[in-house]
Parts: structure tokens; C-alpha cells; sequence
């Protein structure tokens, strides 16, 4: 039985796990992410959730992909150096500070900031980046979830098709309601595909309308596909994607616009990901058969 506060912590060297209502979190001390989220007994993920820098290069990331391998940005191994759990009567607060990098190449990116859990099991983090001189630009920077059978993806922002920072003139703001597969733009030869730029909130509904909410007034960057970067990079035709059922969603401070260096200019430094500190906010809210009015909610208080 959960306490009157509606919070129950359990701590132990490589975990923190938090309890609120029907909602449980499970966050992993070592890499600094959650490794389980649950609602009513149901787990929402279907692997650990990730920190993201890295893209499937697309065809005009010729000239800076390169230097993203370099640098290890498409295989990065969270670091914590310290975290800590706090709690009052009706919040769990987890501080962390990390790094990202990848062996051998020496860290470039630190991260530091907090993971906060009400009562009622919403979920709000804060995370500060600082990216070292002499770092390239990055392709971006956000989280990975990773989920099955998402069946629906509404979103309030940028659409209804594919949009970045550098390219999205053709787009309207409005809300839209679409599929993981619906997002995917089908480029011959697969790269990162489905990014909306500027969404305000969006959410993902499993088959029994499970899922999540995610929001920020000042505005993110957003995909859910049904396709991983590691499978984008692996296939040299769209026809060798694999069918699955998994859906991975992008929750992005910012990602960098896509340019034209295929053929033309290197990416102007306005839509490139270059600030050496900045802090990325967004709220989550699981989302079931109770609690799925919040969307509603979430749709008249952002439009």
C-alpha cells in the first residue's frame, strides 16, 4: 500500500524506483535513464529508454557525418558521476551529472539536471547540456523511447508532413492525428525520416489507449516511426527496412536543420545545433482509460 502522500521510493546502488498511483518508474543510476515506466502493472517500454545525439545521416549530411562518427555521437555510453533521490510530500526529485561519450574518443558532452515525480505520477525533467569547444555541431539532442504497437500519434505543431528548423515553409501549425507508419517519409535510400519541428504537444496511444503525453509551450522536436536510426543506417533500400512492431519516439531540445550539402553549401550556422549550453524541459504524462482526458485537456489549453 502507497503512503498518504501517494509516493513510494526504493533505493538501491544502480536504481532508483518511484511509485505514484498507478505509475511506476524505474531509473537507472548507471546510465542516468529510465529503464522501465509502467502504468496500471503495464510496461510501457519495450527496451531502456536513451540519450540521443545522432542521426541516420541524411543524404546531405555527406559533408558532418563524418565528424559525428568521429566523435562517437552515434554510439555513446552514458556516464553518471553522481545521483541522488529526494522526496517531499509531493514530489521525488532525481539529481544526476554525466557525461556522453564513446571510447576511445575523450567526452565532449556533460549533462547534469533533475528527473521530477509527483504524487500522481507526471513526470517533468530538466536537463543542462554543455558541449566542450571544439566539438561539431551536434545532429541533435533528445531522448529515445522505445515502444510496440503504438497505433495513433496526434500532435499539436508543424505538419502535416516531415518538417526541420531549415525547411519547413510548406507546413502549417494545427493539430494533427496520424500514424507511426503515416510519418515516415519514404526516401529510396533510408535516412532520418519524420522529424516535426516546432510541436508544442503530442502524444502516443497504444492499441488500448495507452501511452503518453508529451508537451512544452516553447516548442521541441518530435518524430514517432517505427523504425531505429542503427535500422535507418543498416538498410541501403527503403524495401530492406524490416516489418516490426516497435515505434521509436524522438523527443528533441532541438535537431539541426538538413541543408543542402549534398550537392551544395555546408548547413548555415542559424539552423545548426552549435550552442555549447542550453537546457532542455519537457513533461510527460502516462496516459490510460482514467487519465486520457489530459489529452483533451492538452488540446484546449495549446490551441
Amino acid at each position: 500500500m502507497l503512503p498518504p502522500d501517494g509516493l513510494e521510493i526504493i533505493e538501491t546502488d544502480t536504481a532508483f524506483t518511484v511509485t505514484a498511483k498507478e505509475y511506476m518508474y524505474v531509473f537507472n543510476r548507471l546510465t542516468g535513464m529510465f529503464d522501465q515506466i509502467k502504468i496500471d502493472g503495464r510496461e510501457m517500454l519495450s527496451k531502456p529508454m536513451e540519450y540521443n545525439l545522432y542521426r541516420a545521416p541524411t543524404d546531405n549530411d555527406v559533408g558532418i557525418n563524418p565528424e559525428w562518427k568521429k566523435f562517437g555521437f552515434d554510439r555513446i555510453i552514458p556516464k553518471m558521476y553522481d545521483t541522488k533521490i529526494t522526496k517531499s510530500d509531493t514530489h521525488a526529485v532525481i539529481s544526476f551529472t554525466g557525461s556522453l561519450g564513446a571510447a576511445p574518443v575523450k567526452t565532449r558532452v556533460l549533462i547534469s539536471g533533475s528527473y521530477t515525480i509527483n504524487s500522481v505520477g507526471f513526470l517533468d525533467f530538466d536537463i543542462h547540456v554543455t558541449v566542450l569547444e571544439n566539438t561539431p555541431f551536434l545532429a541533435r539532442f533528445g531522448l529515445r523511447m522505445f515502444m510496440d504497437e503504438i497505433k495513433t500519434v496526434e500532435y499539436f505543431g508543424r505538419g502535416p508532413h516531415e518538417n526541420y528548423i531549415d525547411r519547413h515553409h510548406s507546413t502549417y501549425f494545427g493539430r494533427f492525428k496520424t500514424t507511426p507508419a503515416e510519418m515516415v517519409e519514404n526516401y529510396i535510400m533510408p535516412q532520418e525520416t519524420g522529424n516535426r519541428h516546432g510541436t508544442v504537444w503530442s502524444a502516443v496511444l497504444d492499441k488500448e489507449r495507452f501511452g503518453f503525453l508529451f508537451k512544452n509551450s516553447d516548442g521541441f522536436d518530435f518524430s514517432a516511426i517505427p523504425y531505429s536510426q542503427e535500422q535507418l543506417c543498416a538498410a541501403k533500400h527503403n524495401y530492406e527496412l524490416p516489418e516490426t512492431d516497435l515505434t521509436v519516439v524522438c523527443l528533441d531540445y532541438m535537431q539541426s536543420g538538413v541543408g543542402t550539402n549534398s550537392c551544395g553549401p555546408w548547413l548555415q550556422e542559424k539552423y545548426q545545433l552549435d550552442a555549447k549550453e542550453f537546457n532542455f524541459k519537457l513533461s510527460i504524462r502516462p496516459l490510460d482509460k482514467v487519465s486520457l482526458p489530459l489529452l483533451s485537456v492538452a488540446k484546449t489549453f495549446y490551441n
